[in-house]
């Protein structure tokens, strides 16, 4: 019997410490990813100024636009393998888990919150969000009533 005990004492403990093993494991592997996740959303405001950079560069022969584009592109593939993909937005309706609506106007051409223009472009690493967009999203538009015109 006491043998029986001992042997169960030491099945469980197996046991407790293969399970420990799987936490520890599964711990790292989730901190893996939150440091990738960081390190890959601090690259995103890199790539907004190289964007800005080259909409407002008009001549397209200049050397220094031409080595911003290749920058841009090294950096948009190194994104792009390590599995983040820029949010499609305008258009859609606003979701405030994938939208941080800076502005609302008044519009009447689409439904109450659509979003009509992205400021900031928002990415997601597989299916999690790491940047939100930054957009400006419908609302509806007041009409006026007609105005009478003044019978003499």
């Amino acid at each position: 019997a006491e043998a029986a005990e001992w042997r169960d004492k030491y099945v469980r403990l197996l046991a407790e410490f293969d399970n420990f093993r799987k936490r520890v494991r599964q711990d790292l592997e989730m901190q893996r990813h939150l440091t990738a996740e960081i390190l890959l959303a601090g690259l995103l405001p890199i790539m907004d100024d190289l964007e800005r950079m080259l909409t407002t560069s008009t001549d397209m022969n200049d050397l220094y636009r031409r080595g911003a584009e290749l920058i841009r592109d090294k950096l948009r593939a190194y994104l792009q393998a390590q599995g983040v993909e820029r949010m499609s937005s305008q258009g859609k309706p606003f979701n405030p888990d994938e939208h941080d609506a800076l502005l609302l106007r008044p519009t009447m051409d689409f439904p109450p919150g659509t979003v009509l223009e992205v400021i900031t472009p928002g990415y997601r690493l597989g299916d999690r969000v790491i940047r939100h967009a930054q957009v400006v999203v419908s609302e509806p538009a007041e009409v006026e009533p007609p105005s009478n015109p003044v019978l003499p």
